[in-house]
């Protein structure tokens, strides 16, 4: 067009190079594409985000509830085309090609290539890269005659993922992957031998019906299923706690179900989106098939779910104490050659365990004063005050972000601090930026009671059902047991030598709007105070601003730092000496800011400084972190 210069074609051979790259990017987009849309014609929308998932790697589509539910049940290496998935193409590759069309030696390279051009498809993230490379050694290796080291092909896996994205040495991901790989390895290679030596069950065996016969093929199968699943799951229980801090016991007895439903699923699916091409009247009858697997599947993981005891939540080791847990691991197995090593190793792990406890138990410790901690959670709020007894108390826990994400945010703080229980949270309003999170932070954490103002939950949220947000905080309150408390004006909470002090709002205030009816609690201990307001601003504002002046020495911003809060008459009523904004939009507060800043107070933001945390006792020792490597700063 007039008055746009068009960019420069790169020439020569740089030119033909770009061209043939991006040429094959479009090719590969357009056929994720278009195997992504045939899913979804032939599966349906219950599906096809699962199938997509599970054949091609286009994990966009699948529901976070849904996704969640996979990872609580330690299946969610599922949904990620993982070994599992590029084994199972690969020997349906190789069981087709073997029909004697075709040379062996052609027939290999053909099937390498099929290898190629599937991980190619499915994004070549590491755990395909992984299982690319080892079946692509393979190949190579019965091309040329040569035996076939799995330790060593896992090694140049792991060479050729280092190659393509060196930071993919840091990611849990490809950690997981590849410790599975190895500890599978491990142990196909220790594994009893099938067939026995012994000629008299030989003979017995062999006199057995075929039905009994596929009954201990079967038993067996299961058994070996189990033993391998319970191997990787110890083995990667120290990663898994370290980065997650979840384990999932459920995964090793529902993994003789999920093997051949995945196989099913897996191998229907690649079968269909070659007849969708190929064959089409053979894409309904593989269709039905894939479907009804994904369904077991599905149902299965959800039934896992329910299950009692299906997960756990734990604070997790420390980095350095995982490292040398896998450092005693690797030794063990390098050097256990003889019984007597073997005990000598297990004694090491054993007192390895012992110094991960006691590190643990040291860690812990408490505050001289009251201490508050702004987790930074985006767009929303939570507070966390610790007393020097060792009570906890959560001020809010919610993000305008999705719920599971914000749980997670504050559970990982929470842990870092030491924290393994909660004696109260305290709710201000049910906006979903204060409490979405309280739900995941229940099942996480032990939790001593829940504790809202009196206008936090209406009939319709109490009702058996009820789909509303209070709802199913409500639902998940009942579920571990966590008793409910009202909090209303006057009303005062002690947790050891801490007292919160509720100033509004009343059941007169039922009516107002949510912001308004914000509980505001008043922390106070050796003569310190800190103001909690919540979303506070209106009519509840001007009810509060009424009241006695309350001088404080901490203040959480009114509603993020809103204008529509009242900054300067807020900031003449409770003249703070620190006032800490909690949002995700620091410009936004930018003026309430200022008017805090005028009446004399310190002003950080969660937006800018990250995680603030103050320690506040008989002398105001008051402490501030930032984001910035946590590095701690004494402000006077």
């Amino acid at each position: 067009r007039r008055g746009h210069r068009l960019a420069p074609r790169p020439a020569g051979a740089t030119g033909l190079l770009t061209r043939i790259v991006g040429g094959v990017r479009r090719a590969v987009g357009d056929a994720r594409a278009a195997s992504e849309r045939m899913l979804w014609r032939r599966l349906g929308p219950q599906r096809a985000p699962v199938a997509a998932a599970m054949l091609i790697g286009a994990r966009q589509g699948v529901p976070r509830d849904r996704s969640e539910r996979f990872r609580r049940t330690g299946t969610l290496h599922v949904l990620v085309v993982s070994g599992l998935h590029v084994g199972l193409v690969v020997g349906l590759i190789y069981a087709a090609s073997r029909v004697g069309l075709f040379p062996r030696r052609l027939t290999l390279l053909a099937v390498m290539a099929a290898i190629a051009a599937y991980a190619v498809l499915t994004g070549a993230r590491p755990p395909v890269v992984r299982a690319a490379v080892l079946a692509e050694v393979m190949c190579l290796a019965a091309i040329g005659g040569r035996p076939v080291l799995a330790m060593n092909s896992l090694a140049a896996a792991a060479l050729v993922v280092l190659a393509w994205n060196p930071a993919e040495l840091f990611r849990s991901g490809p950690q997981l992957s590849f410790i599975a790989a190895a500890t599978l390895i491990w142990f196909a290679g220790r594994r009893p031998t099938r067939r026995s030596t012994d000629p008299m069950k030989r003979l017995l065996a062999a006199a057995d019906g075929w039905p009994v016969r596929a009954a201990k093929a079967t038993a067996r199968w299961a058994g070996l299923v189990l033993l391998a699943t319970l191997l990787v799951w110890c083995v990667t229980a120290p990663l898994l706690l370290t980065r997650f801090h979840l384990l999932s016991p459920i995964a090793v007895p529902i993994s003789v179900a999920v093997f051949p439903l995945v196989s099913i699923a897996v191998t229907s699916g690649v079968l269909l989106l070659l007849a969708g091409v190929l064959c089409p009247p053979l894409a309904s009858p593989l269709a039905w098939c894939c479907g009804l697997s994904l369904d077991g599947l599905q149902a299965l993981v959800e039934a896992a779910e329910a299950a009692p005891g299906a997960t756990w939540w734990f604070g997790g080791p420390s980095a350095w104490w995982t490292i040398g847990a896998y450092a005693l691991l690797a030794a063990g197995l390098l050097g256990a050659t003889t019984r007597p090593r073997a005990i000598r190793w297990t004694q090491l792990a054993l007192v390895w365990v012992i110094v991960g406890f006691l590190a643990a138990a040291a860690g812990d410790q408490r505050p001289r004063g009251v201490r508050c901690t702004f987790i930074a959670v985006g767009h929303g709020c939570s507070v966390l005050v610790e007393s020097p007894g060792g009570g906890v108390v959560l001020y809010d826990a919610g993000s305008l972000g999705p719920p599971e994400a914000g749980a997670e945010t504050i559970a990982g703080v929470l842990w870092s601090l030491g924290v393994h229980r909660i004696d109260a949270i305290v709710l201000s309003h049910a906006d979903v930026d204060h409490y979405n999170a309280a739900p995941g932070l229940i099942e996480r954490f032990a939790v001593g009671g829940l504790y809202v103002s009196p206008v936090m939950f209406d009939a319709t949220d109490r009702a058996e059902g009820s789909r509303t947000g209070p709802a199913a905080l409500l639902r998940a309150a009942r579920t571990a047991g966590v008793p409910v408390h009202t909090l209303g004006q006057g009303d005062r909470l002690l947790v050891d030598d801490v007292s919160l002090l509720v100033l509004h709002p009343t059941v007169d205030d039922a009516l107002l709007a949510d912001n308004a009816k914000s509980m505001v609690v008043a922390v106070e201990h050796q003569g310190r105070r800190v103001l909690l307001p919540g979303d506070l601003e209106g009519e509840g504002l001007e009810s509060l601003l009424l009241q006695q002046p309350y001088d404080c020495d901490l203040l959480l911003a009114p509603h993020h730092g809103s204008i529509r809060s009242g900054p300067p008459g807020f900031a003449a009523w409770s003249t703070p000496e620190w006032v800490v904004v909690s949002g995700g939009d620091a410009a936004a507060a930018a003026s309430a800011g200022e008017s805090y800043a005028r009446s004399g107070a310190t002003v950080t933001h969660t937006a800018e400084a990250g995680m603030v945390q103050f320690e506040l006792g008989a002398e105001f020792c008051c402490q501030r972190w930032f984001s910035e490597g946590l590095r701690p700063v004494r402000l006077e």
